[in-house]
């Protein structure tokens, strides 16, 4: 008898327990597609009790939108530098307590001093820096010039696609005219959107969404795009994308190309504020950025990270340092959203 009512105490009293027990908390986190692995993610609701609430967007002007359109429920956010720059003007960021992200001394001083949006981290964290460039598909395309050039030829029409992107397109386009991939010369800019207008004939059509799964299936030959997106979709595993190398080849084109760094940032407006500290130190662990970088292969801008790799980058940093890092261009967007319009069709 005494065995059994210690037994049914012992039930009653775990019972309890269990339902004393915390519930998770919940940490909204809006990224970039194919940015981050699952497992990272997992670990860090395991070793913090949280639930990530998590969404993807597939431009800035997409992220930048859904901000400021008063969806304020968002955390941690994972803005372009050009983008941060406009966000921390309309006080849209929240103003960092260094003291709460002791990892951020992990950060390649170099990458921060490049940010335009604030050099000394005080609204944003480097997460990468990289640049979109071209996928070829190699037993489909055998003979092609590392150019901006390459949307040129009518003998790939509908099997090529340009990122949806204005700021990239018109960059390129800029760019394989001689120009800054930054120009704001509206003389210039008329080329550029007489180029999109050439290459457009030949495209499939602009996406940021669906091309890596389109260039995996063989669908699609030549791809405007981040080389990651891509690779994610043609690997089994995530870890053999060196087989595939005489197959595919993605290069940054000969005449130059924008580069972009993307920051993590917590909104002013942040819910839980103390969580997203944690989950941007968090990543700016070396072991934990180093299967971030692995897993995206973009150049790492983790100092310690980086002997703990396992697998190349897609291209090096001294290539995507060479590129002209996206600024924001003021009062002068409205020219690109014109050309956007006039090239790619309906608004931006």
């Amino acid at each position: 008898m005494i065995k059994r009512l210690t037994a049914v105490l012992a039930a009653c009293g775990l019972a309890v327990a269990a339902s004393a027990a915390p519930a998770p908390t919940d940490l909204y986190i809006y990224n970039w597609s194919y940015y981050i692995p699952q497992d990272v993610l997992a670990q860090f609701e395991k070793e913090n009790n949280v639930k990530i609430q998590y969404k993807e967007f597939s431009s800035n002007e997409e992220m930048y939108a859904t901000i400021r359109g008063g969806s304020n429920k968002y955390d941690v956010v994972f803005p372009g530098d050009d983008y941060a720059t406009i966000m921390i003007r309309q006080g849209m960021l929240e103003k960092l307590d260094h003291s709460k992200l002791p990892n951020l001394a992990n950060v390649d001083p170099k990458i921060s001093a490049k940010k335009v949006s604030d050099p000394g981290n005080d609204y944003c964290v480097p997460y990468f820096l990289g640049a979109a460039g071209v996928m070829v598909n190699k037993e489909k395309v055998k003979n092609y010039e590392k150019s901006w050039k390459i949307f040129d030829r009518a003998d790939l029409k509908g099997k090529m696609t340009l990122l949806d992107d204005p700021r990239e397109v018109i960059a390129g386009a800029l760019m394989v005219n001689g120009y800054s991939s930054n120009s704001t010369d509206s003389s210039q800019l008329a080329k550029a959107k007489a180029t999109i207008l050439g290459w457009k004939k030949n495209i499939l059509n602009f996406d940021s969404d669906t091309f890596g799964r389109g260039f995996a299936t063989g669908d699609l030959w030549v791809v405007h795009c981040f080389a990651e997106n891509v690779w994610l979709e043609v690997s089994e595993n995530q870890t053999d994308n060196e087989k595939y190398a005489d197959k595919y080849e993605f290069f940054i084109p000969k005449e130059g190309n924008c580069s972009y760094m993307d920051t993590m940032a917590i909104l002013k407006t942040a819910p839980h504020k103390d969580l997203a500290y944690r989950f941007i130190n968090f990543i700016h662990d070396p072991k934990v950025n180093a299967r971030v970088a692995d897993f995206t292969r973009v150049p790492c801008v983790n100092l310690k990270a980086r002997a703990l790799l396992t697998r190349k980058p897609n291209y090096t940093l001294e290539q995507v340092l060479a590129c002209e890092l996206k600024k924001d261009l003021g009062d002068k967007r409205a020219l690109y959203s014109q050309v956007w319009k006039d090239t790619r069709g309906g608004d931006e």
